[in-house]
């Protein structure tokens, strides 16, 4: 029988933030979910639990076969080679081409395993997952969510044990993610799934919330979930209000208890002037004045301590919103086209000619299937990439944000890439960007590379909204992604308020329309 517990998991970031707090978890089977804050600690414990970090401390025991995919893999495998050999399916594929014309070669035989069908089989697979059916196709062709549907197709084929699944809704269209979710829903196995897509958690039965470094467990679905965070909330809100209630109560009560013992030192000591009472009677009332005051304050120190300690427990365990800002340019008088397209053909892509034109202040939503060219046509638009065909003609400057933060140097801390970035602003202004977009002090001098998918996209989101001469055409390639509900709906009203245009890519229709596109392009495909 296969098991998997996790016990006492600490775990300390290289800038000494505490991370996981004696963390202890025990996989159950079935689909479970793990959702958090961006920055809280979900990949890193799911790196953990996978191996692919090394414990600092704590144990992990695991009886059975286990399968991850990382959120941030897919740029690492778009340099694999092609599609055969993400599969790990080169040699056989190879040896069935060299039987084919005339081999008689033992290895080729050992090597194909009498998998004699394998290339039409393969191929019939590809196409039902919405890629060409081509086994030899680069990677480096695919887009970010065919890549990702075959990774986690690759995986549900595998059906091990236990699958650790980070963000795998990122990338994937509509088809896409019901696709996950039906297989996620059918997995014979164990899932631990971190995500932020509420259709996607809505289907698993239970839940994990990850925060200052300990899991809160709920049962019944997003849903569900929702209502007991806010029940939860609202009562350590009203326990908090109780408990400052309380303190405010002890303090009055500590300053009129001393008040009262000041007027009667004064009491004693005008008779002990006056001589009206013994000496002895005054000495004793003395003494046990200051026994009373002794005792009282140690009482009164005690009560405070117990109440400070309640009032941090509550405070750690209610959600803080994490204030986000990004300093957006002062709104501009320029005006005219911005970028124009006519019969612009991809140079690859299942996309057919583009023609658009977009002026100044437009804002246009960019959707199309997995694999129809819309990474494709940002790239054309920045230069990266050049056209087959058509005629594109770009005013301002663009700045383009793909879907894995490539213009961040994963090997810089965070200021130093900012100030890379946006070499207009001072040490002290980049560092307040960063203070406002939720880094800590300890995280600007770290390696991008040591930040969660969540905080580099906030990161390269504000450098490409750095303050500059000419109002750039903004490129953004799925931004939504990585990000948790309430950064992603921040960052949905900081585009509406956007003073000039922008490309946008994103598969969630919600977070598209409160960006303020007023304008749609849909990237059909190609007949045949």
């Amino acid at each position: 029988m296969s098991y998997f517990f996790a016990h006492h998991l600490r775990y300390t970031l290289p800038d000494g933030r505490p991370l996981l707090q004696s963390l202890d978890i025990s996989l159950q089977p079935g689909l479970q979910g793990l959702t958090g804050a961006n920055g809280s600690g979900k990949s890193v414990l799911l790196e953990l639990l996978a191996g692919q970090r090394a414990l600092q401390q704590g144990s992990i025991q695991r009886q059975g076969s286990l399968g991850y995919f990382a959120q941030l893999q897919q740029h690492d495998w778009r340099q694999i080679g092609t599609v055969a050999d993400l599969l790990q399916l080169r040699e056989p594929l190879e040896a069935l081409q060299r039987i084919l014309a005339g081999s008689c070669d033992e290895t080729d035989f050992e090597l194909l395993a009498e998998q004699w069908t394998l290339a039409e089989d393969l191929a019939d697979q590809l196409q039902a997952l919405g890629l060409s059916g081509d086994i030899w196709q680069p990677c480096a062709e695919l887009s970010g969510g065919q890549l990702s549907r075959l990774l986690l197709w690759q995986l549900f084929r595998q059906q091990p044990d236990w699958l650790l699944l980070d963000e795998p809704g990122n990338h994937l269209d509509a088809s896409g993610r019901a696709w996950l979710r039906q297989q996620l829903q059918a997995y014979p196995g164990a899932v631990l799934l971190i995500s932020h897509d509420p259709a996607l958690l809505e289907v698993v039965p239970l839940l994990y919330e990850l925060q200052h470094g300990k899991l809160q467990r709920y049962g019944g679905g997003f849903t569900l979930y929702q209502n007991q965070q806010r029940a939860e909330q609202q009562a350590v809100s009203q326990a908090l209000a109780q408990r400052k209630k309380e303190q405010r109560q002890l303090e009055q009560s500590i300053v009129e208890r001393e008040q009262r013992a000041q007027r009667r030192a004064r009491s004693g000591k005008l008779q002990r002037a006056a001589g009206s009472q013994s000496k002895l009677v005054l000495d004793a009332r003395q003494n046990s004045a200051e026994q009373s005051g002794g005792t009282r304050k140690r009482q009164a120190e005690a009560e405070r301590r117990r109440l400070h300690q309640q009032l941090c427990q509550l405070t750690d365990r209610q959600h803080k919103e994490q204030a986000l800002s990004f300093q957006l340019p002062a709104p501009t008088q320029q005006a005219g086209w911005q970028l124009r397209l006519q019969q612009l053909e991809l140079c690859y892509g299942s996309a057919g000619p583009v023609s658009l034109e977009l002026q100044f202040g437009d804002k246009l939503w960019l959707q199309g299937d997995n694999g129809t060219g819309k990474s494709v046509l940002l790239q054309t638009i920045c230069g990266s990439l050049a056209p087959a065909a058509g005629l594109l003609r770009c005013s301002p400057p663009c700045h383009y944000l793909d879907q894995y933060f490539s213009l961040l140097d994963p090997e810089q801390s965070a200021l130093d890439n900012l100030q890379r970035l946006a070499p207009q602003l001072n040490n002290t202004e980049a560092r307040t960007a960063l203070v406002a977009i939720g880094l800590t002090a300890q995280q600007w001098l770290q390696p991008v590379s040591s930040l969660s998918g969540g905080e580099r996209m906030k990161l390269a989101l504000l450098a490409l909204t750095r303050p500059q001469p000419q109002m750039p055409l903004l490129l953004l390639d799925e931004p939504d992604n990585h990000l948790d509900l309430q950064a992603k709906a921040y960052l949905a009203r900081q585009l509406a308020n956007w003073p000039g245009s922008f490309v946008l890519v994103s598969h969630d229709e919600r977070f598209a329309r409160e960006t303020g596109c007023n304008l749609q392009l849909w990237l059909k495909q190609q007949p045949g």
